[in-house]
Order: C-alpha cells, then structure tokens, then sequence
C-alpha cells in the first residue's frame, strides 16, 4: 500500500528543515502533530527515517533514500495542481467543442475568432459530427461542450444540461440565374422531388426533414448530382445552377437580397433546424471554458435581437 501524499509531504518538509519544529511551523501546526506524521510513516514503511540527538534529527540512510526519490515526485505534482489551478482561474488552455457541420465551418468560427481576440492564450480544438456521436462523447468527457443539431429531439434522451442556442431557418433554394417556373408546381411534392439536388452527404438529412416537414413524407430517392462537404461549396453550386440546396437563411442573406439565389418557399411554416447547447458534467469548467459558455450565449442573443 502507498503511503499517505500528507506524510511524505510532512517528510520533506522535515527533512528540509532539519527540524520538527520549523517544520510545524512551514505547516501551522503543532510540533505534537508533526512527530505523529512522521512516526506513522515510518510504521507504515517499517523502517527509521530519522535518528533524533537532542533538538536536532539526522535523516537516517533509509531517510536519504527516500527524500531523493519522493521530493522530485512531490515537486512535479505540486506544479501540476498549480497549473491545473492556474488554468481554472486564468482564460487559457484548449477547449474542445463539438459541432454539426455547417454551424461548426461557419458560425462557431466567426464566434472563436472574436473570442480568441479578447483571450489570445485559448486554443480550441473542434470535432464535427452526428448528434448521438456528440452526446456520447460529452458523456465520455473527450469533449467539452457541443452544439446539437435538432437538439429538441436529443434532451430527453440523455443527462447532459441542454439550453436552447441557436435558431436556423433552412430554405430551398434555386440559383437566381435559372428561370422560375410554375410558382404552385414548384411548390408540389412531386414536381420538387424530380430535381436535381446538391447536398452535405449522400444520405440527404436535410433535405428529407425538410420533405417531412412541409409534405410529412421523406422522398425514397432523390437526384442528387453533388455532394459537397462545405456549405460554401454547397452555395456555389446552388449559384451555378447545379442543383438545389436546402440552405440556412442566415449564410445567404446577401444573395438572396442580390437575386443571385431564389427561395422556392415551403408550403407551411418555416423549417427550423433549433441548435442546442450542451455541456459535460462531472468536471469544474476551466476559467476559459466558463468565459467562452458565456460569451456564445451573448452573442446569439445579440444576434436574435437584432432579426
């Protein structure tokens, strides 16, 4: 069994000093307790640490043995706690932070960068994937935090605080360049799915939520000619006239305004995709991770009050 961390600290301290005394002193305590500390760590070891010769102790060849090994170990474990400390109470270290994809190449980056102006000595580390891989990594503490996609969905299933973050409304857009056709026939089920689609990933999330949200059926097979893993990609692509996209509003705002990009609209209300805020537990957050936390939630309120 290894010996108490308080005992051998106490060791050292004595060792150092020469002096139970002094050494009671270094600790605020008395030179009674002192002497307990050391006499169970030599009962725990089974052997003299010190021989005692009036008011002074020499440390015994046992006692030299163990100084030389222990008091490296104490000293590297007591800069490891002050740093561990220096980091909660300081806005420095690595945060890890999950994300959906195009909430974690777009909005997420816009708000680390004005972050990190305020708090240089952050680095952040950022994972991009499916909602249920997320969770159970928040749950496994290999991250942080993680914003969710359709978190709503998520909440109930898994003991994690979740708080409302973020509000996406995804449109279906076609490029501005194109001729509009029949405004009713661009809105029916059957007309739409017989396009051609640009999408994140060949599974098409999005677009079929987005069919189940305004038709309440998702579309077996759709004509999808592009995938493209960048949301820029995918507005490029919508521009040029490749095929369709299911897009956030808040990404295209200028091209719409522009009509370089047109909204061939749902019919029923809005699609919207509502991001959650979801944090580990278990572990104290870090001054930086705390900062950060607060700082996310006063910049989309910002947002949200200025729509």
């Amino acid at each position: 069994m290894l010996p108490d961390l308080n005992r051998l600290r106490v060791f050292c301290l004595v060792y150092r000093h020469r002096s139970i005394q002094r050494a009671a002193d270094e600790l605020h305590t008395t030179r009674s307790a002192v002497s307990q500390q050391v006499k169970k760590l030599e009962i725990e070891l089974g052997t003299s640490l010190f021989v005692r010769r009036h008011r002074s102790i020499i440390p015994t060849r046992q006692g030299e043995m163990l100084y030389k090994k222990v008091a490296p170990v104490l000293a590297a474990l007591r800069t490891s706690f002050e740093e561990l400390d220096r980091e909660r109470q300081e806005a420095r270290g690595v945060i890890r932070i999950g994300a959906p994809l195009v909430f974690g190449t777009t909005t997420l980056v816009n708000l680390i960068a004005d972050f990190r102006r305020r708090y240089p000595l952050v680095q952040f580390r950022i994972t991009h994937d499916l909602p249920p891989r997320l969770l159970d990594d928040l749950l496994s503490h290999q991250l942080d935090m993680a914003f969710i996609d359709n978190g709503d969905q998520f909440a109930a299933h898994y003991d994690l605080p979740m708080e409302p973050i973020f509000r996406e409304r995804f449109l279906l857009v076609a490029s501005g360049a194109a001729a509009a056709g029949d405004g009713a026939r661009e809105q029916e089920y059957e007309s739409l799915t017989k396009r051609s689609f640009v999408s994140y990933t060949v599974q098409s999330p999005v677009a079929r939520m987005w069919f189940q949200h305004h038709f309440g059926r998702r579309p077996e097979k759709l004509d999808l000619v592009l995938t493209v893993d960048n949301v820029y990609g995918m507005i490029r692509a919508v521009i040029n006239g490749i095929g369709l996209g299911i897009i956030p509003e808040h990404l295209i705002e200028a091209e719409l305004s522009a009509g370089i990009l047109r909204v061939l609209a749902g019919p029923s209300t809005p699609f919207i995709n509502r991001i959650m805020l979801a944090a580990a537990q278990a572990t104290p957050a870090t001054e930086a991770l705390r900062l950060f936390q607060a700082y996310v939630r006063q910049a989309m309120q910002d947002y949200r009050d200025t729509r």
